[in-house]
């Protein structure tokens, strides 16, 4: 990763107000044969 942009991370997420870098998300449009998704957690929980 260029030094530039690596080095402008920690500000970029102090502007998002987070304190580490978020997890990454991926899309297709084959359905996984499993994973995790809130839904399913609450639904777990009822």
């Amino acid at each position: 990763m260029d030094h530039q942009i690596k080095s402008a991370i920690p500000d970029f997420l102090n502007i998002l107000g987070l304190i580490e870098e978020p997890m990454g998300m991926f899309f297709t449009d084959i359905k996984p044969d499993k994973g995790y998704s809130p839904d399913n957690h609450i639904k777990g929980l009822l």
